[in-house]
């Protein structure tokens, strides 16, 4: 039995590098160039947690290229979840936040795409471990820390990965 999970394990472990190589189309409609000149922000949250993740996925979204049509951003936050440590104890938990992406066109309001997206971490510390981590964190920080990743994970899927992966890149 021990063995089974072992070798589960490390082909997961293998499997995980081509996994995450494995290039994301852009969610966006358009055949022309495009950038995203506004990010809106509602949903769940407390007024300053939805004013973090919109200056976050501005700030972000300002490294692009300002070539072509002008695009905004509408995110609704779904919710945020915070790691339980007694379910990271038992199967496994992490944080996460789940958002809802309108793209539209700001003169028309045309929406040229949208999609759902949930952004997580520390899904990987689990156990008892992952338990005291759940327990001992700041949850202002696990926000702020939600927040960057899911404005991270906005933009690749707005851009599709190779092209945002190449704007960070380029910007650094």
């Amino acid at each position: 039995m021990r063995r089974r999970k072992f070798l589960q394990a490390g082909l997961v472990a293998c499997l995980l590098p081509t996994l995450a190589a494995c290039a994301m189309k852009a969610e966006i409609n358009s055949d022309r160039p495009f950038y995203i000149t506004d990010v809106q922000v509602d949903g769940g949250g407390s007024p300053e947690v939805l004013a973090d993740l919109q200056h976050k996925t501005q700030q972000l979204a300002a490294i692009a290229p300002q070539l072509g049509t002008p695009h905004v951003l509408h995110l609704t936050v779904q919710e945020y979840h915070f790691k339980n440590p007694a379910m990271s104890l038992l199967i496994g938990d992490s944080n996460n936040v789940g958002v809802n992406v309108v793209v539209t066109q700001p003169d028309s309001g045309v929406v040229v795409g949208q999609f759902k997206t949930v952004s997580a971490s520390d899904g990987m510390i689990n156990g008892p471990i992952g338990a005291i981590v759940a327990a001992a964190s700041n949850k202002d920080k696990v926000v702020s820390e939600l927040n960057s990743k899911a404005a991270n994970d906005i933009l690749e899927r707005v851009y599709g990965s190779k092209v945002w992966n190449s704007i960070r890149k380029s910007r650094r």
